[in-house]
């Protein structure tokens, strides 16, 4: 009896937060699609983001880009609301300014993962930093609407 009630307490004990959860996939789905591993990114993200990456990556190959720069990810804020999470981070690449942005994600199946969009991976919405300031979301990586029509176009059914 003893060792069962050990066993449980042991199991609780070692499960995530949804915060933890959240914090945890939002990193795994940011440092992969900076190092510009679309498909171990698709592994975090939902099932209707796969197009959109797809469809990234295709531009970044057209762009000539093979290599990823080193990137830095910190998430520094995390927000569930039910289902949905807000994931505040902090990109920070060699030779560049940090950038701070916020990753939506949506809890599937039991899973968080991250949603990206046509807008990026925010849906264009402004990011709420620790101190409360809002800085609007990075758009320097996330190709526009024209590009990504372009790149649908080119992408073989």
């Amino acid at each position: 009896m003893a060792i069962a009630v050990l066993g449980v307490a042991m199991a609780t004990s070692c499960a995530k937060s949804d915060e933890d959860q959240v914090k945890q996939a939002a990193n795994d789905f940011l440092t992969a699609f900076n190092k510009m591993d679309f498909d171990g990114a698709k592994k975090y993200a939902t099932p209707e983001s796969a197009e959109q990456i797809d469809a990234y990556a295709s531009l970044a190959a057209m762009g000539g880009a093979t290599e990823a720069p080193k990137v830095d990810v910190e998430i520094t804020k995390v927000e569930v609301n039910g289902e949905d999470a807000t994931a505040n981070y902090t990109l920070k690449a060699e030779g560049k300014d940090a950038e701070e942005a916020a990753l939506k994600l949506k809890k599937v199946d039991g899973k968080w993962l991250a949603v990206y969009t046509k807008e990026g991976f925010g849906g264009g919405e402004a990011a709420e930093t620790e101190e409360g300031e809002t800085t609007e979301e990075t758009t320097e990586q996330q190709p526009t609407e024209e590009e990504m029509a372009q790149a649908e176009a080119n992408i073989p059914e």
